[in-house]
């Protein structure tokens, strides 16, 4: 079902979308002038790891969710169905961020972007750590190294 290497290629390609998003986050409250190079080139990071996930998110549909309804599965099916719910609003927002055009829309946006992504990254962790228990050791070391690697800004 799984192989090592998407799994490899679906978390860390989620996580690099994740991080790039945060630092955008950071970015962004600072004034215009505050390293615009480096915010333009997180934007694009951003945008091209979110698809690469994107795309391993499609092929997750077909060989886990899609089985796992049909084979009727409760174990995580509840955080399974509000997760694929976040993910279509996260790609809307985040669609509408790159096509609205007032200030307002495009505040309203950012914020369900942000509340969104947010809300999926900790709805991600609790259902893989209710599925497998295995992952706990992982998860507490990523999240670890991502507070260590956060520091410097």
């Amino acid at each position: 079902m799984f192989t090592q290497r998407f799994r490899l290629f679906f978390y860390s390609s989620g996580y690099l979308a994740l991080y790039t998003g945060f630092l955008l986050i950071f970015f962004m409250a600072r004034p215009a002038d505050f390293f615009p190079t480096l915010r333009h080139l997180l934007l694009k990071s951003h945008i091209v790891t979110v698809v690469l996930w994107l795309f391993t998110c499609g092929m997750l549909f077909s060989i886990h969710v899609i089985p796992q309804l049909q084979a009727r599965i409760q174990e995580g099916r509840k955080t399974g169905i509000v997760l694929i719910g976040l993910i279509a609003m996260m790609s809307f927002s985040g669609f509408a961020l790159q096509i609205v055009s007032s200030a307002a829309a495009m505040d309203y946006a950012r914020w369900l972007h942000i509340i969104t992504g947010a809300a999926f990254t900790a709805l991600l962790l609790i259902h893989l750590v209710l599925v497998k228990a295995s992952f706990r050791i992982w998860i507490a070391t990523v999240l670890v190294a991502s507070l260590l690697l956060a520091i410097p800004f």
